[in-house]
């Protein structure tokens, strides 16, 4: 793959880290960006950029970091062996029913997924076993203008977790919700728990502005507590206290 290249396809917030990263990694020849706006510098020097995406067939991958909106644009558009696409992939399901889009192997980036402390914990993972599943997502610097806008933006990042663990989704509900609105932004949160034979699923949302930013995973069975955090990619393997303590959730 050394020797082959790439498209970014958006180059805001989240097209600079793919860029960072696989520059770093030596993955590609050469990286070209395609964006609205020109002339970007990354260490002192000028990065390759293309106008027009109507013959990408030199491309080996492209990598989709646009808003939503334009995913299935583009998605339609790059003639590449590989097409990876930020998450969420498209709005509507109909969109995978496209004869262009079919035709394409696509790679939905759930970046989450591909940590390896993250794959050591799903290797020991027990789903026969019962206890308590809790996901963490509190970040005070994110801000919203909308009923539920955060619920829309960040739930795919739990979602993909789950499932990667349960394989299915079952019913949900949820169980706690609290809003308020600070100037002209709206804070949210939100406890949904989902439905699992053995497990208690719990999905924790938070976006007031007296919490720290916080983005994590808690296993709890009968003789441990395993916990990893997304942001300091780091695992925890800690000891249960024999007491029974109902869980609680500090709003």
């Amino acid at each position: 793959m050394g020797k082959k290249e790439h498209l970014i396809v958006g180059y805001g917030s989240w097209g600079k880290k793919i860029f960072e990263n696989i520059k770093k990694k030596h993955f590609f020849k050469r990286i070209y960006i395609k964006s609205r706006k020109k002339n970007y510098i990354f260490e002192n020097k000028r990065l390759n950029e293309i106008k027009k995406i109507h013959n990408t067939k030199k491309f080996y991958s492209a990598h989709i970091c646009t808003p939503l909106k334009k995913h299935f644009y583009y998605a339609k558009k790059l003639n590449v062996e590989k097409l990876i696409i930020e998450k969420p992939t498209f709005h509507t399901q109909n969109y995978f029913k496209n004869i262009k889009v079919k035709k394409k192997k696509i790679i939905t980036n759930y970046s989450d997924l591909y940590s390896p402390k993250l794959l050591d914990l799903y290797r020991n993972f027990e789903l026969k076993k019962k206890g308590i599943f809790i996901l963490k997502y509190r970040n005070k610097t994110l801000k919203y203008k909308k009923n539920f806008e955060c619920l829309t933006d960040w739930m795919d990042h739990p979602l993909s977790i789950i499932l990667f663990f349960f394989k299915v989704l079952n019913n949900f509900e949820i169980i706690n919700f609290k809003r308020k609105k600070v100037k002209k932004f709206i804070c949210e949160s939100l406890l949904i728990k989902f439905y699992d034979k053995n497990y208690k699923i719990l999905v924790d949302l938070n976006t007031f502005s007296d919490r720290n930013k916080i983005r994590s995973l808690r296993i709890k069975n009968k003789n441990q507590i395993q916990e990893y955090d997304f942001y300091k990619f780091q695992y925890k393997n800690l000891k249960k206290n024999n007491k029974k303590k109902n869980y609680i959730f500090k709003k």
